[in-house]
């Protein structure tokens, strides 16, 4: 088991020229796990909520755990195509939460908090969205293995992108600094993410889609 606190203590060791506060680096640890987990989809972080239509409405409420990257949705009438956003909606029916079309859902967007649907039901239909939510704010005595495994090797993110913070703040307040340290951590971070990404193309999770449309 590796905690926050065991984290938190070997980056110390590769910290130059500073030295930062335990409940900082604990911050950016946890701030670290969260950016991991928007570029890339972690399968632990997957969730499934199901939440009902109001006749009338165009929108439906997320579930309270919902982080982001709705990524498949369905009803009783079967699968539902979910679109990019909005704007894709607006595209494919411009007259979208101006005049209703009423029946079977088709498809449906997240619209901030909000998913938008099209048709709207005629009754109150349970719909069930499949998305990721957020990772837990660690404490420093919790374990940061339910976000990381040693065969993809995550710590590379999480250490590289606390000592890019780290770095940036000592550089920052260093007048006509070339700010070296910040540039290679920020490089070396990128470089594990990219590094992550591909360790998972044979199917422990999804890179971030890029499509206006995911077609269920």
């Amino acid at each position: 088991m590796s905690t926050v606190e065991e984290h938190r203590e070997e980056i110390k060791g590769a910290i130059i020229n500073g030295s930062f506060d335990d409940d900082l680096l604990d911050k950016w640890i946890n701030m670290a796990i969260r950016k991991m987990s928007s570029l890339v989809l972690l399968p632990v972080l997957e969730r499934t909520g199901q939440v009902n239509t109001v006749v009338g409405s165009p929108f439906i409420d997320v579930p309270e755990d919902f982080g982001h990257n709705l990524f498949f949705a369905s009803s009783p009438g079967g699968p539902i195509t979910v679109l990019s956003s909005i704007a894709a909606m607006l595209e494919e029916f411009p007259l979208f939460s101006v005049d209703n079309e009423v029946g079977t859902i088709e498809f449906c967007c997240l619209s901030g908090r909000k998913v938008a649907i099209h048709p709207v039901p005629a009754v109150i239909t349970a719909t069930t969205l499949f998305y990721h939510t957020w990772p837990a704010v660690l404490e420093y005595n919790e374990s940061v293995d339910q976000y990381i495994s040693q065969e993809d090797d995550q710590e590379d993110i999480i250490h590289n992108f606390v000592l890019w913070r780290a770095n940036k703040q000592i550089e920052d307040g260093i007048e006509g600094g070339n700010q070296f340290y910040t540039k290679f951590y920020k490089a070396e971070f990128e470089k594990a993410v990219d590094d992550f990404k591909v360790s998972i193309k044979q199917g422990q999770s999804r890179p971030v889609p890029d499509r206006r449309r995911q077609g269920i």
